[in-house]
């Protein structure tokens, strides 16, 4: 989440520190952990420069765990992409997720872990660990060599706050995003979590990502070739909506 962060901006990641606290150190299962951190750092190219582990007998319980980590990236100012060239009329591309990532699991946790406690039933559990717990896909290696070849206005990380929340913060004040629902990528995982428990469409929208991780504003005359371009890196996306003068709200979901 934090490589992705850095590269709204076009930044390439450099360095990652992570911080590790736990109730009692569990040498296997500390290993597991890093070496999904060291997966992670090799898919972005950063480098895990160090880290911090801390055992807290009595505060935390025997087998509970808090991760946390940050990364530190570079871009050349006249390079950094800021949205201050978007204008109304240009293409908002969506490029697809892995599912959650790493957001919206306050409520995923009420949703699916009655009491806090796993599901007993197979089919529920399944779908815990195959899907709501997917890796968050990182975008990084596409997205910079995207960078070379095509020119992009603007770059919205979907986290917490879901479209509502993150797409505003790339537009000026005198534009809004039209997304257009139907276009977006399928996604099982929300259509089930939707499906499941009758939740309302806008809370869903401002609290996950609904299927796109990551969104690209582009000039309208270059998105086929954008498409064409991310599909040969490897990734779904989908022209989505477009940038238009501010009517009604920052976002608006048709």
């Amino acid at each position: 989440m934090s490589v992705n962060d850095l590269l709204v901006s076009g930044a390439r990641p450099m360095f990652f520190l992570d911080y590790i606290s736990c109730g009692k150190l569990d040498v296997k299962k500390m290993e597991q952990i890093v070496s999904g951190i060291v997966a992670g750092c090799k898919l972005c190219g950063a480098a895990l420069v160090g880290g911090e582990t801390a055992e807290h007998p009595g505060t935390m319980k025997p087998d509970e765990y808090d991760l946390a980590g940050f990364a530190v990236g570079a871009v050349e100012k006249s390079e950094m992409i800021d949205g201050k060239n978007i204008q109304a009329g240009d293409i908002i591309i969506g490029i697809e997720s892995s599912g959650p990532h790493s957001n919206g699991y306050s409520l995923l946790r009420k949703l699916y872990l009655k009491n806090g406690e796993l599901p007993k039933d197979k089919e529920t559990l399944s779908f815990i660990t195959d899907h709501l717990m997917k890796p968050t896909h990182i975008y990084v290696e596409s997205i910079l060599k995207l960078l070379l070849k095509e020119e992009v206005k603007g770059m919205v990380h979907i986290t917490g706050g879901g479209f509502y929340e993150n797409i505003p913060r790339i537009l000026k004040k005198e534009h809004s995003a039209r997304i257009i629902k139907k276009d977006l990528p399928e996604s099982y995982v929300f259509n089930k979590v939707r499906k499941d428990h009758s939740l309302d469409e806008k809370d869903m929208y401002s609290t996950f990502n609904m299927g796109v991780g990551f969104i690209l504003i582009i000039p309208k005359e270059r998105a086929d070739n954008v498409l064409q371009e991310l599909s040969a890196l490897g990734e779904t996306a989908k022209a989505i909506g477009e940038v238009i003068s501010r009517k009604g709200e920052e976002v608006e979901m048709v």
